[in-house]
């Protein structure tokens, strides 16, 4: 869930788009396994929306996460005596093709420059991290490419 606008660059049920107050609700009630503030909007992902894609094992369940959040995905994981089948992939874009993408969509220097200084840091920290990222390039923008390259890696 999240409680940013929806993009015109989201994928159809990527995200479901909420209001601030149904989410710091949810919150409240303890219906979150996470939640993150992200760019002056919340993202989280419901406990029960976790269990079923778990329970779902015909599917490939992919999820975009803040790199600390994984943490919590494969601490949850364990608890449920499925950690071996968690495949932490970091797609990494170079931060200038981030930059070009990010004034496209969002139009904000001020945003932009803040969200490549918390960045810089995300590749050194999957390489020092205890969890066991599967490092993919994404050099060109192109999700395709690195979606193959992560179904390659999952034998599917």
């Amino acid at each position: 869930l999240t409680t940013r606008p929806p993009r015109v660059s989201d994928i159809p049920g990527e995200y479901q788009h909420v209001t601030h107050e149904t989410f710091t609700g949810g919150m409240k009630q303890g219906l979150f396994e996470w939640t993150v503030p992200y760019n002056e909007h919340w993202y989280g992902t419901r406990t029960k929306d976790l269990r079923a894609a778990i329970l779902e094992r015909r599917k490939v369940h992919v999820m975009i996460l803040a790199l600390d959040v994984v943490t919590k995905v494969r601490q949850f994981m364990k608890k449920q005596g499925l950690l071996e089948e968690h495949k932490p992939f970091f797609i990494y874009a170079p931060l200038d093709e981030r930059r070009i993408r990010a004034v496209e969509r969002d139009g904000s220097d001020a945003l932009i420059k803040s969200r490549a200084d918390k960045e810089r840091y995300w590749p050194a920290w999957t390489d020092n991290s205890a969890t066991p990222f599967i490092r993919i390039e994404n050099v060109n923008g192109m999700l395709e490419r690195s979606i193959g390259e992560i179904r390659s890696a999952i034998g599917r």
